[in-house]
């Protein structure tokens, strides 16, 4: 059978990867780990995290409504930025 740490082994990459060609102004992360955060305990001091690894798949849902409410906060303020002249 397959090794059970492909899919880990293939998110630490992805993960790498994207933190060595993006600084944090560029991407943050949510690291989501029901394993009670032994996945990525490698990544727990990295600037790009945007706050602690979700352990409970209860507090997921919490983190992502306050993701999308950032997420429409920057759309607004960009929305508001093209309405004004760019130049100024």
């Amino acid at each position: 059978g397959k090794s059970k740490h492909g899919k880990s082994n293939f998110v630490n990459g992805l993960i790498a990867t994207w933190i060595q060609f993006h600084p944090p102004e560029d991407i943050r992360l949510l690291l989501c780990d029901f394993k009670g955060g032994v996945e990525f305990t490698v990544w727990k001091n990295i600037p790009h995290l945007l706050g602690e690894f979700v352990k409970r798949q209860a507090d997921l849902l919490p983190r992502l409504r306050e993701i999308r409410r950032m997420i429409d906060e920057r759309l607004a303020l960009m929305e508001q930025a093209s309405k004004q002249d760019i130049e100024s």
